[in-house]
């Protein structure tokens, strides 16, 4: 069959750059029928978190994933609507990062792929004197790491917990897409690793068979001896629960749960975090191993290395020179082999890892275990030959041709 190199229907984009257009309004709801039945049997409720606006001011985010988080929900009971409607709400988060970006009316939160700072902040400098201005630039960096969770939310005890790959979690009310608690995976690392920096989190967790929560961490020692030396750990909140052990707290409930009770709730699960042992990678000096996304199976927790490489003293340098973080920190290192770490869900230990020649993943697509527990399937999306090339959005118009030529 000839390609198909032009827009289909209902898309019509004839720029890559339309997919990612900012939205104007704050909130906004509305109800719309579906041109065919829906099954009367479907009900429930869906929810996405995703970049929605992408300019602050005169300013612009130069990355997929840097604009400010909008929350979306869809609502479908097709035995009440007959057969058809179905409505959606969405609404920006407020984040530290939002509220700050609107009232300077320009980016002064730094995302992965975009600068920011504040107009005042080298007030009192000169412009000759680098060595300050790049040092009053990484004290603001570390105190106002962003918060914009935009990658991916979890249904979490209740909850929608949204995520990115820095530290930060942001709880939200399902119901006013509200911020109900910010949390700092920071504050809750290992007891038994004092000099640990925890710098990313993956924002691909997920909630298990046995209702417990999985995620993994990136840091760095700071020790004497170990300076930068990369490490990697996997966390676990036990019991967050699905929705049927949530229907089952919730009928027991006489009243909704106020502020305070919430707060307590929250607080007691991470106060029960449970860290797996320290994992070690290898790598050239100065430079840390990258996955994007976890597998897990009955037992095992995944961690797949890829043959990318970040470069650790390269974010403080970018910083201080007012360029963002991602633009030269990342890079594909074909001589890399992948590496594969098996972590025990029981144990919470490494059981095993192996290597495979040059692999560059994006998603996981499944995991499982044969039926006599001696094999792990994995399966996952191939992904860009210039992944970080295509991640920036000032990009020029192109067909479904020119899309296949990035792929691996």
């Amino acid at each position: 069959a000839e390609p198909i190199n032009y827009d289909l229907f209902p898309n019509n984009y004839t720029s890559y750059r339309n997919i990612i257009t900012s939205v104007e309004n704050e909130s906004h709801f509305l109800s719309f029928e579906t041109p065919n039945k829906i099954p009367t049997w479907l009900k429930g409720e869906a929810f996405h978190a995703g970049p929605g606006k992408f300019e602050w001011g005169s300013e612009t985010y130069n990355n997929l994933i840097d604009g400010s988080t909008m929350v979306q929900k869809f609502t479908i009971d097709a035995s009440k609507t007959e057969g058809k409607q179905i409505k959606y709400e969405r609404k920006f988060l407020e984040t530290m990062a939002y509220l700050a970006n609107k009232e300077a009316n320009k980016i002064v939160y730094s995302e992965v792929g975009t600068y920011g700072e504040p107009d005042d902040l080298l007030d009192g400098l000169k412009p000759w004197n680098k060595k300050e201005i790049g040092q009053r630039r990484l004290e603001y960096f570390a105190i106002n790491q962003t918060d914009n969770t935009d990658v991916k939310m979890h249904y979490i005890d209740g909850d929608l917990w949204s995520f990115s790959e820095y530290p930060a979690i942001n709880v939200i009310d399902k119901m006013n897409f509200k911020i109900k608690k910010r949390i700092d995976i920071r504050d809750f690392q290992p007891e038994n690793d004092k000099n640990l920096l925890i710098t990313t989190q993956t924002a691909h967790g997920f909630v298990d068979g046995n209702n417990d929560f999985y995620n993994s961490v990136t840091g760095f020692e700071l020790a004497k001896d170990r300076i930068f030396a990369p490490v990697y750990y996997v966390y676990r909140l036990k019991d967050v629960g699905t929705k049927d052990n949530l229907v089952e707290k919730e009928n027991q409930k006489t009243e909704p749960e106020n502020e305070e009770e919430a707060q307590n709730r929250l607080n007691k699960i991470f106060e029960n975090i449970e860290w797996s042992e320290k994992i070690e990678i290898p790598a050239r000096p100065g430079q840390a191993g990258y996955y994007h996304d976890p597998a897990h199976t009955e037992n095992y927790f995944i961690m797949p290395f890829q043959s990318i490489e970040v470069d650790i003293l390269r974010a403080p340098i970018e910083i201080a020179n007012a360029r963002p973080i991602g633009e030269n920190g990342m890079s594909v290192n074909p001589e890399r082999d992948g590496i594969f770490v098996v972590v025990s869900k029981k144990t919470m230990k490494e059981v095993g890892r192996f290597r495979l020649p040059y692999f560059i993943s994006g998603h996981t697509i499944n995991a499982f275990e044969s039926e006599d527990g001696t094999k792990i399937h994995y399966d996952c999306f191939r992904t860009f030959k210039n992944f970080f090339d295509l991640s920036t959005i000032n990009l020029n118009s192109f067909g479904i041709n020119e899309i296949f030529g990035f792929f691996i």
